[in-house]
């Protein structure tokens, strides 16, 4: 086993919770946007470090994804015998 359950789906819950707030705060932005109207800088600058961290996010999930493919390999490998003395 490379990874526990527990600690699997730890990982997979803060991943979660992680997009979710991520989500949330994009669209909290996008309507303060709208209604302040300030500099497309500004906003551009707050817009290019959340696309940053939807990128991590993204090398986040496919890395997960990878774990679990490799616990269900290793899950259904034969076990190693042990030597003979």
């Amino acid at each position: 086993m490379i990874v526990d359950p527990e600690s699997f789906h730890e990982l997979t819950a803060h991943l979660e919770r992680v997009s979710r707030n991520l989500l949330g705060t994009t669209q909290h932005l996008a309507v303060l946007s709208e209604a302040r109207g300030s500099d497309d800088d500004e906003w551009g600058t707050l817009l290019d470090r959340l696309m940053a961290i939807v990128m991590e996010m993204i090398v986040v999930d496919k890395l997960v994804n990878a774990l679990a493919e490799a616990n269900r390999q290793e899950s259904h490998r034969p076990p190693t015998p042990l030597p003979s003395e």
